[in-house]
């Protein structure tokens, strides 16, 4: 069967699998042959008049983008070639050698490798330059192309031509490909060891969470980094889910779980889909310590759901703006023969309280409305954002030697609080509840001092 024949089989095959949903079976096989006869004439067209060569494959797939682009922005095709990619975001899993890049740099300049990741047991450190990929330089290469070079099968090898910005020095580095864990769950800074530091106000006992996206093992790495706080005697826990885009459902009703031990989580309706509703259970449910999480406009999906059940069951204070409102859940449904899947939304999500998450057009209520709404300017949004790509830097093991104030460890600073208003926000109002519970329950201890005394 010629290849073109195969490529347009596939775009039957979905436009069948969208038109078959219609609930007026009767009308299913007019509708689909009246509304689809222009894509048709239009390819017919297309290759017979186009000036240049058509590719079939490109064509169909631009056809399709289009046709899921026009239900919301959040329906997608994905080719066989971006499944498997597409599978890793949420996995939490890449295969590489795991670097970030710096951005406008000369030559391919690393960021920060990522932890335990072939680059670092390597010995690449933050700041070094790669200067050729298997004899291929870098100088003015895209971060684009470059990844395209560094990609490869787990268990394969390439050369690296490195220079150390450390020492000047520059070496052949031969790494191996492998599959790399993501961390999600992040602290405020790092300590010398390279292990995140949870305490952003040791003096009043609070620790500081920051969950970037809701991945296969959050709630494992959240776990650990809120026991980490208890063993230290945490008295008070900021959760910091601004920039959040979201992630696996099922992660984020484990990780709204940890904070309440009953109740409604969440729950999602769609027009061809049942209500499905989930709730909180008693186990594994963290100590009640007080709780204030951080949403801004960035914080969307998973993260809303997190922050709209921990408020609606007041359970914490949110604190930040109003969140993005992505509120629709999308299916993956995937293609027979190896044509790839479609990403389709199907359902809503639903706060505790009834309300739709989804922001739609004209709508004037959507996510999740903060108790106390700090606003920050573009100008502070940018400066926290860069504060936290420093932040992140992995070092490994700093020597002993190298002091305190090295202009190395400025890199990893966070961002003062006056700059970052919502989190300083944060740990006023965690104090201030702190102190009321203190006096609380020196007044507790005095009065019941007292009735013992008359006793």
């Amino acid at each position: 069967m010629a290849k073109r024949n195969l490529v347009w089989i596939l775009a039957v095959i979905l436009l069948i699998m969208l038109f078959w949903q219609m609930p007026d079976a009767a009308n299913r096989k007019d509708t689909f042959y009246q509304t689809f006869i222009p894509l048709a004439d239009i390819s017919s067209q297309v290759k017979k008049n186009y000036v240049e060569p058509v590719d079939d494959e490109k064509l169909l797939e631009g056809a399709i983008q289009g046709m899921l682009q026009k239900l919301d922005p959040f329906s997608r095709y994905i080719p066989p070639s971006e499944l498997a990619n597409f599978d890793n975001q949420t996995t939490g899993t890449i295969q590489g050698i795991g670097i970030f890049p710096e951005e406008r740099s000369e030559f391919l300049t690393v960021l920060s490798p990522l932890e335990d990741s072939p680059a670092f047991k390597a010995g690449i450190l933050p700041g070094d330059q790669i200067l050729r990929i298997d004899g291929q330089t870098t100088k003015n290469m895209t971060w684009e192309d470059a990844a395209k070079l560094l990609a490869g099968e787990v268990g394969s090898k390439l050369t690296l031509e490195v220079r150390h910005e450390l020492t000047g020095v520059i070496e052949q580095i031969t790494v191996v490909r492998d599959t790399i864990h993501v961390f999600s769950v992040k602290g405020y800074v790092r300590n010398r060891d390279g292990a995140w530091d949870y305490r952003i106000d040791p003096e009043n006992k609070i620790g500081y969470i920051r969950i970037t996206s809701f991945l296969t093992n959050t709630w494992d790495e959240l776990d650990q980094a809120y026991h980490q706080l208890i063993r230290q005697g945490a008295r008070g826990v900021i959760l910091d889910l601004r920039f959040n885009p979201g992630g696996l459902l099922d992660t984020a009703v484990k990780v709204a779980d940890r904070f309440l031990n009953e109740g409604i989580i969440v729950s999602t309706k769609g027009k061809f889909q049942e209500e499905v509703v989930w709730r909180a259970t008693p186990e594994n449910t963290y100590s009640p310590l007080p709780l204030v999480v951080l949403v801004n406009n960035y914080t969307a999906s998973a993260a809303e759901i997190v922050s709209g059940a921990l408020k609606d069951h007041k359970r914490a204070t949110v604190i930040g703006v109003r969140t993005y409102g992505k509120g629709s859940v999308q299916k993956l449904i995937s293609l027979e023969n190896g044509y790839g899947a479609i990403k389709l939304t199907t359902a809503y999500y639903y706060l505790p309280n009834g309300q739709n998450i989804h922001r739609r057009p004209g709508d004037k209520i959507w996510g999740v409305e903060p108790d106390m709404i700090v606003p920050v300017s573009v100008e502070e949004q940018l400066a926290i954002k860069d504060s936290r790509r420093k932040a992140d830097v992995f070092w490994g093991k700093l020597p002993d030697t190298m002091a305190a104030d090295d202009k190395k460890m400025d890199k990893c600073k966070p961002v003062p609080l006056w700059i970052d208003t919502q989190l300083k926000a944060a740990i006023d109002v965690l104090t201030e509840t702190l102190t009321t519970k203190s006096n609380e329950e020196s007044q507790a201890q005095i009065l019941e001092t007292r009735v013992s005394g008359d006793e």
